[in-house]
């Protein structure tokens, strides 16, 4: 269903820090196998054909009513500067497996990816929520908010830090 770095904006091919988060959802109607006493018969990802990560498993979250689907947030760390291919290898409980493949390149020095940026409402009339998604799955970031009037003048700045776990911010404004 769904295999990619970071967040769903990400395309294969793209750029991504050197830490990113692997996504993916999958189903299968015998469901996914995620026991580790097969030899060989394990969740896992491969970095550039020579990597492979076994404990794969353990970040899988099964879909709530749905034993035959789910998913994994899985963090890669530390992944060198240069392009690579990650390969996704699901096994069901029939004893099949099915492999996906993307390529990205990890960026020297890349900053934190700002892919969302929205309000819990619009127009605001009492106050406002901003809610920031970023890629910077790798520790915490600091974020500068700003607000400007229709005359380019700033009208409101505040300092917010994104959360290490989840990729985003929730910043209440007052309208003040």
């Amino acid at each position: 269903k769904r295999f990619t770095l970071n967040s769903d904006a990400f395309r294969d091919g793209g750029t991504s820090n050197s830490s990113p988060m692997v996504l993916a959802s999958f189903s299968d109607k015998s469901g996914i196998n995620i026991s580790d006493a097969g030899i060989g018969h394990q969740l896992s990802l491969t970095l550039d054909d020579k990597t492979v990560y076994s404990d794969v498993s353990t970040y899988y979250t099964p879909e709530t009513g749905d034993p035959t689907s789910g998913s994994i947030s899985y963090p890669l760390s530390q992944v060198e500067a240069g392009k690579h291919k990650l390969t996704l290898t699901v096994w069901d409980n029939a004893n099949n497996s099915s492999s996906a493949t993307l390529t990205f390149n990890v960026a020297a020095h890349s900053g934190p990816v700002i892919y969302g940026l929205s309000t819990d409402r619009n127009p605001a009339t009492t106050d406002v929520r901003f809610i920031l998604m970023t890629d910077q799955l790798d520790g915490d970031t600091d974020c500068i908010l700003e607000v400007f009037d229709l005359n380019g003048r700033k009208i409101w700045t505040t300092l917010a830090k994104a959360n290490a776990e989840t990729s985003s911010l929730s910043i209440p404004w007052d309208l003040r």
